[in-house]
Order: structure tokens, then sequence, then C-alpha cells
């Protein structure tokens, strides 16, 4: 398995992503660059001790569209690899990968986390719980399917999904099943979709009303949780 990241600078935000990389690689990281701007940054990240790809051509390289070379990144790293663990930099470990952790992966081919959202999906398959819709979480990416980043960006394309192409794309190729059938199907017992601790500290927060009951169903349906990873 290998840990595979994406890496770009056009944020539509603005965002310095750069700030938030390690100064040493934390696993056998891989980076797949994208755009001009980023190439400038390999020489540093290649100094630092990653091992970067630059993309040359682009299918998602448009404001609302950025989101989507996540899935590029994916369908290069099942090919390069065959089985990957795709992060964002925020999420981060917090103890390390092992034998037990490579072991839950083997339950389920694709593993994708949930997260309470306060945007429907206008794409297709959408979940809603507890009065506020679900969506996947792309900063945890476990795959070993060989065609799933293929799949999700046909679906990118057939359904010319913006904004956030990545999660919207796996949330239609996840069939018309319930919150609880995702969670069944695709959800890991390594990570949430968001960091639990931080909104166990404000628990009446408006936001932690949003997290917490779909935080808590997790955990009855998987049987309690094993954290290896968590969303900063």
């Amino acid at each position: 398995m290998r840990v595979i990241r994406s890496y770009w600078k056009d944020w539509p935000e603005g965002h310095d992503v750069f700030s938030e990389i390690p100064e040493v690689p934390m696993f056998n990281d891989v980076i797949y660059v994208y755009g001009e701007e980023a190439k400038a940054d390999i020489p540093e990240l290649e100094k630092r001790g990653y091992d970067v790809r630059h993309i040359e051509e682009e299918v998602f390289n448009k404001d609302g569209l950025v989101y989507g070379r996540k899935i590029i990144s994916l369908i290069l790293g099942l090919q390069d690899w065959g089985e990957v663990l795709m992060l964002d930099w925020d999420c981060v470990p917090v103890k390390p990968i092992d034998e037990k952790f490579m072991l839950y992966m083997m339950e389920k081919p694709t593993q994708v986390p949930l997260y309470a959202h306060p945007t429907q999906n206008p794409y297709g398959n959408s979940y809603k719980f507890n009065g506020v819709f679900l969506q996947p979480n792309f900063g945890f990416v476990y795959s070993r399917d060989k065609y799933f980043g293929n799949e999700l960006l046909n679906l990118a394309i057939q359904y010319n999904i913006v904004g956030m192409t990545d999660e919207w794309a796996m949330q239609t190729f996840a069939k018309p099943y319930t919150p609880f059938g995702y969670i069944e199907m695709y959800h890991p017992k390594v990570c949430f979709g968001v960091d639990k601790d931080f909104f166990l500290k404000d628990p009446e927060s408006e936001s932690s009303k949003l997290q917490l009951p779909l935080i808590k169903k997790v955990e009855e349906q998987l049987g309690g949780m094993d954290i290896y990873f968590k969303h900063k």
C-alpha cells in the first residue's frame, strides 16, 4: 500500500497548502502535483524526501473543478501501486500504521468516512440523517479496487459535477444506499469524517449537534472505532 497525496496552489479560497506539508514524509508518500504554480515547488518537495509526479495535462483545471484532481490522483495511484491510502494534508495519524490497521483495510475494498454537511448533493444520491445532509469526506480514501477512480471520473463527467467534485462523485457512486447502508459498505473503522474530540469539547455548539449524532451512529453500527487518523 502506498500513501498518496495531491498538491496544487490555485485553490478557490486561496488556501496555502504548502504550509501544511511536513518537513519530512510521514509515510512513503507520493505527491501528484497539479498546475504550473505548484510545479515550482517540486524541487523543495523532493529535497524533503517526497516522491513527486507532475501532472502535465489536466481534466479538472478550472474554478469549481479543482477537487476533481483528487480523482485523478486516485486513478494514477491505483494504476501505479494497486492499493492506496489517499490522504489530505489535514488528515493526520494518531498512531502508526500497523498490521491491525491493514486488517481493518482488508475488511472493505474501498473505505471513505462520512460527515454531516449543510449542502445537499445535487447530482444524484443524497443522504439525510438527524435532519442534516451527509456526504463522504475525501480526505481519507482507501482503495484496492483498480476501477474505482475511473468510475468516479466517469460520474463526474457524466453529471458535470462541480464544487465538491470528488465527494459528490463518491456519493453518486455509492448507489442509492441509506446512510446505514453506506456505513456498512464504505465507512472505515479507523477514521471519522471529522475529529470527534474537537466536537466533544463543546457538545452543545450548533456544529457539534450536527456531527456528534452521526459519530455516535457510526460507532454503534461498526461496533466501536479504533482511530488511527483524524482530521484537524
